[in-house]
């Protein structure tokens, strides 16, 4: 049954209530003001229970179009490979493996103590050294106007927040990117780019609405932490120390501010 143009007559008579109350005059006839007052609360709480009737409804659709079923969780990027997470390599941070160990040895780790838990650290994420752990950024994502963004191993990607399907995927090419690479630190958004800074030495942006490309520098320096963006400039870190600070004249490289 359709509930509609009930609705819609109730609704108006409820306008016609309220208009009636805030009249002056409401009071010259007590008993009627009396009875305005019982049908306006009664159809305030008959058009309450409407609201949230339609919301129950909205939510279930939602939910149905959620659980469609196994072909539709094929689509998911949560079922992909994370073949740069494998135990043992060392490839979870974006640093060479080399480079970690370099490190570890500059700040007083010959080895790493058994406080780190490097074995557990290594089989769950493929961090095997102390500066690696602090490295670590993995492929966390980042959201903005319904959509969910990440860097997921040499693969840059576009989700619909809502159900969860790809939208566009990219995928990062070169002499030193493999299937066990983890090329990009988690996005930093503005509102039209996604700024990205790499193991590689490269800094790009990266546009959300199709995953096209609107610069890229190469720095040679591994960078492994998310790009801070502020008053049109891109701050990012590297792997050696240093702070590079890219000026990029455009307001979109703001509001993120680590």
């Amino acid at each position: 049954m359709d509930f509609a143009p009930l609705i819609a007559r109730k609704s108006e008579r409820f306008r016609e209530l309220e208009a009636e109350i805030s009249s002056s005059n409401l009071y010259d006839d007590p008993r009627k003001a009396r009875e305005i007052l019982r049908e306006h609360t009664r159809l305030k709480e008959l058009l309450a229970h409407w609201e949230t009737l339609k919301k129950s409804r909205a939510h279930l659709v939602e939910n149905q179009e959620l659980a469609k079923g196994e072909d539709k969780d094929k689509e998911l990027l949560a079922r992909g490979r994370a073949d740069y997470l494998a135990e043992g390599q060392g490839r979870g941070s974006g640093l060479a493996f080399e480079v970690q160990k370099s490190l570890d040895s500059s700040v007083g780790f010959g080895s790493a103590p058994a406080a780190a838990k490097m074995a557990t650290a290594s089989k769950n994420v493929g961090v095997n050294s102390v500066v690696g752990g602090w490295a670590y950024q993995g492929s966390r994502a980042a959201h903005n106007q319904g959509s969910i963004f990440n860097a997921q191993g040499k693969y840059l990607n576009s989700i619909n927040a809502k159900d969860g399907r790809a939208q566009w995927q990219a995928e990062v090419d070169g002499k030193s990117v493999s299937e066990r690479s983890q090329v990009f630190s988690p996005p930093s958004l503005g509102r039209e780019y996604m700024y990205l800074a790499s193991s590689t030495g490269s800094l790009v942006s990266v546009r959300q609405k199709d995953g096209q490309v609107g610069f890229a520098y190469s720095f040679k320096k591994p960078m492994v932490f998310q790009p801070a963006l502020v008053d049109g400039n891109v701050y990012v870190g590297t792997g050696d120390g240093l702070l590079i600070c890219l000026k990029t004249n455009e307001k979109d490289a703001d509001g993120w501010y680590q």
